[in-house]
């Protein structure tokens, strides 16, 4: 899911938490339909911005947001993986971060992570 909160009147894949939260309840059918299927909505969310108060940052450019908190919840996924934050201000540490069910995991620069099938 890209994009991140807005912090530019004009900026490209910068959203409202409000915005957000529409995006993300655009996607609750299909993950229904996931869960009565396969007994599961998300193994794997992948978004270009933390959710709030996980990896994020107090300025308005690095906020995360709180409609993917919403979407962890709901869906619990086993991973989230995000970018957008970045290490070199060393308040972000540790990279990985257990939310119920999910481990949230920040990317940047790059990870390489092995997944099982469990």
């Amino acid at each position: 899911m890209c994009g991140s909160i807005r912090y530019r009147p004009d900026g490209v894949n910068q959203y409202t938490q409000t915005q957000m939260y529409a995006r993300v309840l655009k996607l609750l059918p299909a993950l229904l339909l996931n869960w009565l299927r396969y007994g599961r909505a998300l193994d794997i969310l992948i978004t270009h911005s933390p959710p709030f108060g996980i990896h994020d940052e107090i300025s308005q450019a690095h906020q995360g947001l709180k409609a993917l908190n919403l979407l962890i919840r709901w869906a619990k996924p086993r991973y989230h993986f995000h970018g957008h934050t970045h290490f070199y201000r060393q308040n972000l540490e540790p990279s990985t971060t257990q939310c119920g069910k999910t481990q949230v995991t920040n990317i940047f620069p790059y990870k390489i992570i092995e997944v099982n099938n469990a």
